[in-house]
């Protein structure tokens, strides 16, 4: 006599199988974002990071990475150059060729060889639609910049590590700079106009472009 399961017991093996993948599959994808790929075809995307933390954008200045740019400032152009499948890029400022990366401090510096493990950031996108940028050799820590722009280790103020990211991303040489904040600029816009009226809104909500 065959063995049936009841419509319960065979959707709970269902679920218990469908768990069993995605965890597997999740492994899978963190194992694999640990090592370069050397194999896949690169995608390289242009594009600028607005700092939540200081108001502008971040800038390669050789050595020294800050948060101080001005919307369409040379230096603040980077490009996002996929480093494996599993999300990660290697940060590169286009005017100066210098990488973004992190010490085993966890402060950003500006590296010119972008082979060090420390210039591989997860691109992590948040609910308040602002971008993370987490290390791939500190796991724990996250590229952040202070309010005078300056970079901070990034393991502490939560806001301090949040970027707003045009992911759309512009071609070098585009006299017309549309590398905007959309997503975020929308939602830290809207919570602006929600503010109370005279309430002074603080530079770690202000738009990119707006003084």
């Amino acid at each position: 006599m065959g063995c049936s399961l009841s419509p319960a017991l065979y959707l709970q093996v269902q679920l218990t199988e469908s768990t069993s993948s995605s965890a597997k599959f999740e492994r899978h994808v963190l194992e694999a974002s640990r090592v370069s790929d050397e194999l896949s075809r690169r995608r390289v995307r242009t594009y600028q990071l607005y700092s939540r933390a200081s108001g502008a954008h971040v800038q390669v200045l050789g050595t020294h990475v800050v948060a101080r740019g001005d919307d369409g400032d040379p230096y603040a152009l980077l490009q996002a150059e996929t480093d494996s499948f599993g999300g990660n890029i290697r940060l590169r400022g286009v005017r100066t060729k210098y990488h973004i990366c992190m010490d085993r401090n966890g402060k950003l510096v500006g590296k010119l060889s972008g082979r060090y493990r420390g210039c591989v950031f997860s691109e992590l996108y948040l609910e308040n639609h602002y971008t993370a940028l987490r290390c791939a050799l500190l796991p724990e820590r996250y590229a952040a910049f202070g309010r005078s722009g300056r970079a901070k280790n990034g393991g502490r103020t939560t806001s301090r590590w949040q970027f707003g990211v045009d992911r759309g991303g512009i071609t070098e040489g585009n006299a017309e700079w549309t590398a905007r904040v959309r997503e975020g600029v929308e939602a830290v816009a809207a919570a602006s106009a929600a503010a109370p009226s005279g309430r002074k809104v603080s530079p770690e909500k202000r738009p990119p472009g707006r003084t």
